[in-house]
């Protein structure tokens, strides 16, 4: 990236010697849909994607240097068992990397995301958490990682020895490595990147035996103490999120140490409840993340004269953004705005949104908007939104009037069909919306990847879904499910991951038959009656299943059958409010599903069960046990059951 006459430090001697290239081949990446990539790749970024494409083995290590530098960065710099999100972890190497610039395609985001599924398909990075305590599936979005710990144990050390990043516990390997070259001299000691997570009360004395002048890169969090990050002048990544000892003064030392080189910096929850005036004199800084502070006021004016590109407010008590009326330079640079609340990420439920001013159409750079609050503005914003020719991302709020207003449905319809480059849309509806007006979305010219509305519902599948060539993610509620409805979502090319919503009683069952949904992976459906019936081979690559179950009356032949169909099934998740475990139609449906795990239990292939977030131990049993426990009928239930059935209808 751009930095002025700035010359990063020179590799130290040890990350010399790391340079070289080995042929070897490690498990390929996930298929990717369709995408045109910008031509414009600089010989530095060929030379990583033909690294990438090769995919290396890490079993010695012994790779090209910008993939083991990349690999050791991803993976050493957070503390073990920290739980973090992909871009996180992007965005920091890019930018110690010097490669982050959202102009030109120095590194292609297709080709950052290859290489995170690399390090996920080698064991290198894991989800933080079973999938089934997660109510969003949405993998992009919505997913926490962390670092394997065997790996992240033999990184860390590696990193030391390489002299390419020093942690808590290799820190005093360097301050004895150049005594022992040098004396008592200080020449030789440096560590270019340090990422200091546990406390040490050595950890002060051995930072006064190194030039921290040289470090780059400087990562805190947790109790560590004796720190002084506005000693370290010339970083260009600084990353105290989670740090306990971090607050308002803190962050202002910061500001005026006169770090010119900073180009990332993370005070994500930490103790800071304001940005001061002085963030100004960061004035190559491209990337804040203020997020879950006590931060109330967002003066963008003191970033006019910086090169800020992304910021991350969310969950903050902000609701109201506000511009200055100079805003020349930030509504240049800025391509990045991330707002409101909840612990999600865009796709999240619980989001909450934040307003923005009528200047922000100006912001002619913007790629990411999101989660901005439409509630309250007139029809002629929504319109004027579709300025920002250059959005791929956007979430919004939609209200209740507006979905019934046909000035404010046709804004949103003619912004929509201006965003050339729109690959995210999210709205998060009021109750009782009607989105059938979204349904006239035809002839899209936008590669739309994700589709997400929540709340607010359709008649049916959209039309305009038909054969679309880039839809991986689809959440949607619908009205009805007809046969039609279904050949819609089983043509979709890429689609991975679908959450439907089902705003009806179904009359009979929903077959799902075979073939079709060649890349779905996860499904997750929301009805008071699951009454589906899976074939045998339908949803052939489907790993993931999600029942969101309500307390309705029902029979035994109302409930999911052919789970065990699914042949790459290995996860069945049930979610239902505690309230209603001992209701009859929950009961049953939880019945019939340990039934169906219960017949793969038989087989190799092991299907986990999670109820509300607690994995089940299911006894395999032959068939003939099978057939001697089913639930009982309805009509055998006893008069108590009818009684609840009564207060099931009463309570729907």
């Amino acid at each position: 990236g751009a930095r002025g006459a700035y010359m990063a430090p020179a590799a130290s001697e040890e990350e010399e010697q790391g340079k070289g290239e080995v042929e070897k081949t490690a498990p390929a990446a996930p298929e990717q849909p369709p995408q045109v990539l910008d031509s414009n790749v600089d010989e530095r970024t060929k030379k990583i994607e033909d690294a990438l494409s090769s995919s290396p083995s890490y079993d010695d290590y012994e790779f090209p240097y910008e993939i083991q530098n990349l690999t050791i960065y991803m993976v050493s710099m957070f503390p073990h068992g920290y739980k973090f999100q992909r871009d996180q972890l992007l965005m920091k190497w890019l930018c110690d990397a010097g490669l982050l610039n959202y102009s030109s395609s120095i590194l292609t985001q297709a080709t950052a995301e290859q290489f995170f599924c690399n390090l996920v398909n080698l064991n290198l990075i894991t989800r933080a958490e079973a999938n089934s305590r997660h109510n969003n599936p949405d993998e992009a979005e919505a997913w926490w990682w962390n670092v394997n710990h065997l790996q992240h144990q033999f990184l860390a050390s590696k990193a030391a020895k390489m002299g390419f990043l020093f942690t808590s516990g290799t820190l005093n390997l360097l301050v004895a490595a150049s005594s022992a070259d040098h004396g008592n001299e200080t020449a030789g000691r440096i560590a270019r990147r340090l990422t200091l997570h546990q406390d040490d009360p050595n950890i002060p004395f051995l930072l006064q035996k190194i030039d921290v002048t040289q470090t780059r890169s400087l990562a805190v969090s947790g109790t560590v103490s004796g720190v002084s990050a506005d000693k370290f002048v010339n970083l260009v990544v600084l990353d105290v999120e989670g740090w306990e000892n971090f607050g308002d003064e803190d962050l202002l030392r910061v500001c005026r140490s006169k770090m010119f080189f900073l180009e990332y910096l993370s005070i994500r929850n930490t103790r800071v409840s304001k940005l001061p005036p002085e963030i100004k004199e960061l004035c190559n800084l491209k990337i804040l993340d203020a997020g879950y502070t006590q931060v109330t006021e967002l003066p963008l004016g003191v970033f006019v004269a910086t090169r800020l590109q992304r910021l991350d407010i969310r969950g903050t008590p902000i609701r109201q953004v506000t511009l200055p009326k100079q805003t020349l330079g930030l509504q240049n640079s800025l391509v990045e705005l991330l707002l409101g609340g909840g612990e999600g990420m865009i796709s999240s439920v619980e989001a909450t949104a934040t307003g923005v001013p009528h200047e922000i159409r100006r912001f002619s750079s913007l790629h990411t908007l999101a989660t901005i609050d439409l509630s309250e503005q007139p029809a002629s914003f929504v319109k004027a939104l579709g300025d920002l020719c250059l959005l791929r991302v956007l979430a919004i709020t939609w209200s209740f009037h507006q979905s019934s207003d046909r000035d404010y449905c046709e804004a949103l319809l003619s912004s929509i069909k201006r965003w050339c480059d729109l690959e995210s849309l999210t709205i998060h509806c009021g109750l009782g919306c009607s989105m059938e007006f979204l349904g006239s979305l035809s002839n899209m010219s936008s590669p739309l990847k994700t589709f997400n509305v929540t709340v607010g519902k359709f008649a049916g599948v959209p039309k305009w879904f038909d054969g679309h060539m880039y839809l991986s993610f689809v959440q949607i509620t619908v009205c009805k499910l007809g046969d039609r409805d279904l050949e819609i979502l089983r043509g979709l090319p890429w689609l991975k991951c679908l959450i439907l919503g089902l705003d009806f009683i179904p009359k009979e069952a929903i077959v799902i038959k075979n073939g079709g949904f060649s890349k779905l992976r996860r499904f997750s459906i929301d009805c008071q009656v699951p009454w589906l019936t899976f074939e045998s081979g339908a949803m052939s690559n489907l790993t993931y299943l999600q029942l969101n179950l309500f307390a309705c009356p029902t029979n035994p032949i109302s409930v999911p059958l052919g789970i065990s169909n699914l042949f790459s099934l290995t996860e069945v998740a049930l979610w239902y409010n505690v309230r209603y475990t001992n209701r009859f139609s929950v009961k049953i449906t939880v019945e019939a599903v340990r039934q169906e795990v219960a017949k793969r239990r038989k087989t190799t292939q092991i299907i986990a069960l999670f109820i509300n977030g607690i994995e089940q131990d299911v006894q395999v049993v032959d068939e003939e046990t099978l057939n001697t426990t089913r639930v009982p009928s309805e009509t055998n239930a006893g008069d108590e059951d009818a009684v609840q059935a009564v207060d099931e209808i009463t309570e729907q």
